[in-house]
């Protein structure tokens, strides 16, 4: 009597779906997300180089403030000398002609 061979049969299967166009939408987020980074970066370099401006103008400005008072004070030290300068040879004409 022959006997027949015992087959055991297992099976394994995977489904896979890809949408056709799903790397088109894949692509176009990623090139907007690259033009996005792009943008804010150029508005960074703008805000910074608006920042170094402002700084700067301040900085001159405050400088420019500075000379001013000390040339002011000057100018007021040689006014004060003049006017005593011309009392006193006011005195002294004063002095001699009367």
């Amino acid at each position: 009597m022959r006997q027949t061979p015992v087959i055991d049969t297992k099976v394994a299967s995977v489904n896979v779906t890809i949408p056709l166009f799903a790397g088109g939408a894949t692509y176009q987020r990623a090139q907007e997300a690259t033009k996005q980074l792009l943008i804010s970066k150029q508005r960074k370099i703008s805000l910074l180089r608006s920042i170094e401006k402002e700084t700067r103008d301040a900085f001159l400005s405050a400088n420019a403030s500075v000379r001013r008072i000390k040339a002011v004070t000057r100018a007021q030290k040689t006014a004060i000398k003049a006017r005593e300068a011309m009392e006193k040879g006011f005195y002294l004409w004063h002095a001699v002609h009367w």
